[in-house]
């Protein structure tokens, strides 16, 4: 290589990402007019890699979440903002295949019972324009009323605010249905799913259902008070609330069962 200009885009410690032009030995050396076109490519060039990069991150996360998803003990339905079905997990699929009190019409959940259907739409639909900030609604349960002699589902309606991309179709509101037969789901768990919340911040949230008082809390984690602190302020900005009561209210409204003996085993008072 005899002649030649390069600008470097990106490094690190595997591999070097760089614009170079060259020519030939005979044909003299690089003047300014090729360093020029190179000095206003380089910074373009580097944003391109920067932006591929947060993309390939952004949907290995997404992988991870669907992943995730699967292993969950209830169904989780995802919804768009127009209330339409965006994604759902295996358990989900499996539930509506069964058509015996949920299935899909033209895109969008329906009650199979007739004194269902009308809660069921009205709560997806309040739900799904709130997450798309076109609302107000909380979100709400209710049940699914089955054939025979079943017991109903649980359902939780709930509009969807994350820090984190949970999957590829960005949902506005999750249905979470839960069968009364089989076992609890982790309060602890969904959060970790939905919201990226840590174990640690996890037990903070399920302890504030708990107790209360964040002073207790601390003591109960063996942490400070300033730390318990700066963890539910991680703990707002994963889950979109901004005042303790909200994400309490939040995980009150997730179906499954608190984490009771599992603190008092690790976390002694």
């Amino acid at each position: 290589m005899y002649h030649a200009v390069v600008g470097g885009a990106t490094s690190d410690q595997q591999t070097v990402t760089s614009l170079s032009a060259m020519r030939s030995q005979s044909a003299g050396p690089l003047g300014q007019e090729a360093v020029d076109p190179m000095r206003h490519l380089t910074p373009h060039l580097k944003r391109a890699f920067q932006v591929y990069k947060k993309l390939e991150n952004l949907q290995a996360s997404a992988e991870g979440a669907n992943t995730t998803l699967e292993r969950l003990e209830i169904a989780v339905i995802e919804l768009s903002g127009d209330g339409s079905v965006a994604g759902m997990n295996r358990r989900a699929e499996a539930l509506i295949q069964r058509n015996d009190c949920l299935t899909l019409s033209q895109g969008r959940l329906a009650a199979t019972n007739s004194s269902d259907a009308e809660q069921l739409e009205k709560l997806t639909r309040a739900a799904a324009l709130t997450g798309a900030g076109l609302g107000s609604s909380t979100g709400g349960a209710m049940l699914l009323h089955r054939s025979g002699h079943l017991e109903p589902l649980t359902v939780t309606v709930m509009p969807f605010h994350s820090s984190h991309v949970l999957t590829e179709s960005h949902p506005c509101a999750l249905v979470l249905i839960g069968d009364p037969a089989e076992r609890p789901a982790s309060r602890a768990g969904l959060l970790s799913v939905l919201y990226r919340l840590t174990p640690a911040e996890c037990r903070l949230a399920d302890l504030l259902l708990e107790e209360l008082d964040l002073r207790r809390v601390a003591e109960r984690m063996r942490i400070t008070v300033g730390t318990a602190r700066f963890m539910v302020k991680s703990i707002f900005a994963k889950t979109g609330t901004h005042r303790q009561s909200q994400p309490v209210r939040l995980l009150m409204s997730l179906p499954g069962e608190t984490q009771r003996r599992f603190h008092r085993r690790l976390l002694p008072k």
